[in-house]
């Protein structure tokens, strides 16, 4: 399942530079993060049986915190206490949250064109997105919707998305109509190539 770790702020500026993250069942993919992406939530994906997150921070302030995951088939949010041996208060891992997200993370496999963009190619840049895990395309499995988080949210003036995931090379992007309102992706309106 994926889940999104997430540092409460006002955590100690001697944490780090890099943590550990763990599960009670099998592993987390992927099992480090910096303190600047705890602090904003870094989407990791973990065992369904999983039932608690250990994040250790390693460096100066070799502490941990153990977080309790709670599987739902909505979002969920739980917080925990930490049992942590600090060195000083710079060194507090006090509390976080392990949100249960029902998308899937797409780092860098869509790039959204706003209405305001002027003579966009298929070059513009990608951008992280979430969305569900079943596909409308059975063959080029393009998500139902697309969103700027995991709450769903849509990104904002965009009007159109390219699918950028078979569109490197010489190989042709594929580019579908956007709802800005409700995140679906619409119809398909052509290709061009990917460069």
């Amino acid at each position: 399942m994926n889940v999104l770790i997430k540092l409460n702020s006002g955590q100690g500026v001697s944490l780090g530079p890099i943590f550990t993250l763990s599960a009670n069942v099998g592993s987390v993919v992927p099992n480090t993060a910096t303190l600047d992406e705890l602090l904003v939530g870094k989407l990791v994906s973990i065992d369904n049986a999983a039932t608690q997150v250990t994040v250790l921070s390693n460096g100066l302030c070799e502490n941990a915190l153990v977080i309790p995951v709670t599987t739902t088939t909505s979002t969920t949010t739980t917080t925990s206490t930490s049992t942590t041996t600090t060195l000083s208060v710079d060194c507090v891992l006090g509390s976080g949250t392990v949100q249960v997200s029902p998308f899937l993370y797409f780092p860098n496999s869509f790039a959204f064109v706003r209405t305001n963009e002027a003579g966009w190619t298929c070059e513009i840049a990608t951008i992280p997105c979430y969305g569900p895990p079943n596909p409308t395309d059975p063959v080029l499995g393009i998500p139902l919707n697309l969103y700027s988080n995991i709450d769903g949210v849509p990104f904002a003036d965009v009007i159109r998305v390219v699918d950028r995931r078979f569109g490197y090379g010489t190989f042709p992007a594929a580019i579908y109509a956007y709802d800005a309102s409700t995140g679906a992706v619409g119809a398909y309106l052509g290709t061009c190539l990917g460069g």
